[in-house]
C-alpha cells in the first residue's frame, strides 16, 4: 500500500482538519495511485507535464456525426501526470500523483460536439481538444465556522471538495489555411514532444505533412468533420493512449 490509513489510536482522541484531508486523499485518489502504476507517465522534472488519454473500448475518440455539422466524442478518461518536482513534494508524490478525469456526453456516454459553419470555398480544419482543471473547487455549501479568535459563530459557503473538471472545445482556424488551429495555452507550458512508451504513440500517416510542429498536437483535426484522433502535448490537453482505428490515409 502506497499511502498512509488514518487510524484513531485512542477512544475520545480528536480530529483535526489534516487528519481528514488524509482520509479524503486515501479514498479519493486511489483508482489515480492505480493508474500511475499502470501507465508509469514520466515523472514531472521541470520539462512539462506528462499526460494521456485512455479511449473507450476499441472505438474512435473522436468519429463523424454525419452530415450534421459536427463530430461524437465518446467517452474517454483523461490523465495529468504529477505537476511538481520532488523537491517540492517528496519522491512518492512526484512519482503517483496523477489526476484524472472521465468525459461523459451530459445524457449519454457519447457527447456531439458542433463547428462554426463555413462559407469558404476552401476548406477549414479546426481543432478538437480537451482540458482538465486539477483539484478545481467543487459544489459550494453551507457551513456554521466559529471564528478562532472572536469565537463568533456564521454561516460561511465552502467548496464541499475538490474535482477535477474536464471539458471539450472546438478552436476553429481560418478557410485560407490548410494548417490546423493550434489550442490557446492551457496552464503551463509543455514541450512538443513528450517521453512516452511505444504502444502510446499515435500513428497519424498524414501528420507531419499537415501539421506544423508545435507545442499541441490535436485530438482531431478536420473538414468540419473528424479525420482522425492525435492530441496535444501541453496541458489541459491529451495524448491518445494506443493506435486509433480512424487513424489511416483517406
Amino acid at each position: 500500500m502506497s499511502v498512509e490509513r488514518y487510524v484513531i489510536a485512542q477512544n475520545g482522541q480528536e480530529v483535526e482538519q489534516g487528519d481528514l484531508t488524509l482520509l479524503s486523499d486515501a479514498g479519493g485518489l486511489a483508482d489515480d495511485h492505480v493508474l500511475a502504476e499502470l501507465l508509469r507517465l514520466a515523472p514531472f522534472s521541470g520539462n512539462g507535464v506528462a499526460k494521456a488519454i485512455m479511449p473507450f473500448g476499441s472505438a474512435a475518440t473522436v468519429v463523424p456525426a454525419g452530415a450534421t455539422g459536427s463530430v461524437n466524442v465518446n467517452p474517454f478518461r483523461a490523465v495529468v501526470g504529477t505537476r511538481d518536482t520532488v523537491a517540492n513534494i517528496g519522491a512518492l508524490k512526484n512519482w503517483n500523483d496523477l489526476r484524472s478525469a472521465i468525459f461523459t456526453g451530459p445524457n449519454a456516454l457519447a457527447a456531439q460536439q458542433p463547428f462554426q459553419a463555413n462559407a469558404a470555398a476552401q476548406a477549414r480544419w479546426d481543432l478538437v481538444y480537451a482540458q482538465l482543471q486539477v483539484d478545481a473547487p467543487g459544489q459550494q455549501v453551507s457551513r456554521y465556522r466559529k471564528d478562532p479568535s472572536t469565537e463568533q459563530v456564521t454561516v460561511v459557503q465552502v467548496a464541499r471538495s475538490l474535482v477535477q473538471a474536464i471539458s471539450v472545445s472546438v478552436l476553429a482556424s481560418s478557410s485560407r489555411s490548410p494548417t490546423s488551429a493550434s489550442p490557446p495555452t492551457l496552464g503551463r507550458s509543455a514541450p512538443s514532444r513528450q517521453p512516452t512508451s511505444r504502444s502510446s504513440r499515435p500513428t497519424c500517416p498524414w501528420r507531419s505533412r499537415r501539421a506544423p510542429r508545435s507545442s499541441f498536437r490535436p485530438i482531431t483535426s478536420s473538414k468540419r468533420e473528424a479525420r482522425c484522433s492525435r492530441a496535444p502535448a501541453s496541458p489541459g490537453a491529451w495524448r491518445v493512449v494506443g493506435p486509433d482505428p480512424s487513424c489511416r490515409r483517406r
